[in-house]
C-alpha cells in the first residue's frame, strides 16, 4: 500500500517466481544471481518465491549441488503441486538440461506465468 496525502491507496501486488539452476556448471554465477534477485525484491518491495533445482527442486530452500544431471521436470512437478500462476517467472540457468529442451521449457512454463523471462548464467536475457 502507498500513502498519498494522508490516504492509503492499495495497489495490486505482483507475484514473482525465480527459478535458479544450482547445478555444478553454475557454481561461478550463484552469488551474482542471488544478489540480482535480492536487489529486485528490495526495489519492488516484494517477497518472491524461489525454486532451486538441479536433480531435484526445492521451494525457498537454497541447496548446493556440484554433480551433473540437471533436470527441469522436478521444477514442473513442484509448480503443478503449488497450483499457482505467477505474474512473472524468471529463470536463471545455462539450460544444459538432460530431460527437456529450452523450447519445451518455455512452452511448459506458460501454464504457470503471465510473463516468462529467461536469463543465462551471465545474467544476459535470452528470451522474453
Amino acid at each position: 500500500n502507498i500513502i498519498i496525502l494522508g490516504r492509503e491507496i492499495e495497489y495490486p501486488s505482483i507475484t514473482c517466481l525465480f527459478i535458479i539452476d544450482v547445478s555444478g556448471s553454475m557454481n561461478n554465477y550463484y552469488e551474482d544471481i542471488l544478489e540480482s534477485i535480492k536487489f529486485f525484491e528490495q526495489n519492488l518491495k516484494i517477497k518472491a518465491d524461489k525454486i532451486f533445482f538441479s536433480d531435484t527442486a526445492l521451494l525457498n530452500k537454497y541447496y548446493y549441488y556440484s554433480g551433473g544431471g540437471t533436470l527441469f521436470k522436478p521444477v514442473l512437478d513442484l509448480l503443478k503441486k503449488l497450483n499457482k500462476k505467477y505474474d512473472y517467472v524468471f529463470v536463471f540457468s545455462d539450460y544444459q538440461m538432460f530431460d527437456l529442451t529450452l523450447d519445451n521449457i518455455k512452452k511448459l512454463l506458460k501454464k504457470y506465468a503471465k510473463k516468462i523471462i529467461l536469463f543465462n548464467e551471465k545474467l544476459e536475457k535470452i528470451w522474453e
